[in-house]
């Protein structure tokens, strides 16, 4: 997934501007750039979405590059990380040994000073990275791996 590309405002324009298309009728239409990354444009447009329900507040700001639409339906729901976020103490630090889409990690960090995301998949880590910024002021470490492997070295 080329993220500095998705980044770029005349395809975040696109994106958002198609949210409710259908994408399968949108994917036979004339392409407006043929430079664009198609299959990477239409997915970021299903997962759009399908985080339109899940995750409103990932919604409404530009320059959010989603993840796989698969990986969005295994997220907590906003819903569900705001209340794991009301049921956790706050405190200095946290780990998320599992941040995938990070809807519970970004959720969680207004809970914290600082914390620690956790993943296995590469895509993940960098979509975490990009999108951090954009959701939370907390100063977030985020690590490939598994928890096996960088919990030792914490």
């Amino acid at each position: 997934m080329d993220i500095h590309k998705l980044s770029q405002n005349d395809i975040q324009e696109f994106i958002h501007s198609n949210k409710n298309s259908d994408i399968a009728a949108l994917s036979l239409k004339k392409w407006p750039n043929p430079e664009w990354p198609k299959h990477e444009i239409l997915q970021q447009i299903k997962s759009l979405q399908k985080a339109t329900s899940k995750l409103p507040q990932w919604t409404t700001r530009k320059g959010i590059i989603f993840p796989k639409p698969e990986v969005i339906e295994q997220a907590s729901s906003h819903a569900t990380a705001n209340y794991k976020a009301t049921i956790t103490h706050k405190g200095n630090l946290f780990l998320d040994l599992t941040a995938g889409s990070g809807s519970d990690f970004f959720t969680l960090s207004t809970n914290f000073d600082k914390g620690y995301g956790i993943d296995i998949d590469i895509e993940n880590i960098s979509l975490l990275k990009h999108n951090a910024p954009l959701l939370t002021s907390t100063p977030l470490t985020i690590l490939h791996g598994t928890a096996e492997e960088i919990i030792p070295d914490l």
